[in-house]
């Protein structure tokens, strides 16, 4: 009996198995990427604005705490931590017009103390950063 020429009828020839894992792969590390981006973004601004708010309230408490009788001290304090607080309308123009009657206690050697109308301009301008 020669071998060689026996017909082999159970072996089946090779069949064709899709492949996809390259594309699976792919998109798993464009998923990936896309969910670390949006991660760190959220985290960026989360760390961020945590940190601006306790600013906030820090620079509110020195602005409450301005001992009004060194008066060119309180000056320049008033207007730099107004400045960084004034966020709304009304907050902003009360603070233009109290800029503007500190105007006097600033850039002198010897200033007067502030008035009774300042100060209220003052209490005002704190109160209307306290609303918000």
């Amino acid at each position: 009996m020669d071998r060689s020429n026996l017909a082999l009828h159970d072996i089946k020839p090779l069949m064709q198995i899709p492949d996809n894992s390259l594309y699976l792969l792919i998109a798993l590390i464009l998923v990936g990427l896309v969910v670390l981006g949006v991660g760190g973004y959220f985290l960026r601004y989360f760390l961020k604005n945590r940190n601006k708010v306790n600013q906030e309230i820090i620079f509110l408490e020195k602005l409450k705490n301005i001992d009004l009788t060194q008066t060119k001290e309180s000056a320049y304090l008033i207007s730099a931590y107004g400045n960084l607080l004034a966020k709304t309308y009304n907050s902003k123009n009360l603070l233009i017009k109290l800029n503007d009657k500190l105007e006097q206690h600033k850039y002198q050697k010897n200033v007067p103390n502030i008035n009774k109308e300042t100060q209220k301009l003052y209490f005002e301008f704190l109160e209307s950063i306290e609303a918000k």
